[in-house]
């Protein structure tokens, strides 16, 4: 799975349909504590186990998670920025 910046392993993502909550495992899949945790409907993620506040909650609709961006990309000193003429996301390390 391709998400910007980075690339995720198909293997490192966990889905639990009962609660409704996506993992992003650490690649070594030996480590229990998932390095990215969402759950739909919260207005926090969690990032190695420290909870961080989102401006609007995650939402799950027609079995697709929507997030934040900016709020998590936040923890990875990552930039994200809006183009309102061409109507796209910047996303860069800068």
């Amino acid at each position: 799975m391709r998400c910007l910046p980075f690339q995720i392993n198909s293997k490192a993502l966990s889905f639990q349909s009962e609660t409704k909550t996506l993992k992003v495992l650490n690649e070594d899949f030996a480590i229990p504590t998932p390095l990215l945790q969402l759950k739909a409907g919260s207005d926090t993620f969690l990032h190695n186990d420290e909870p961080f506040q989102l401006n609007s909650p995650v939402l799950l609709i027609q079995n697709r998670m929507y997030i934040p961006l900016k709020d998590v990309v936040s923890v990875y000193d990552i930039n994200v920025s809006y183009d309102s003429q061409t109507k796209t996301v910047q996303v860069s390390k800068e």
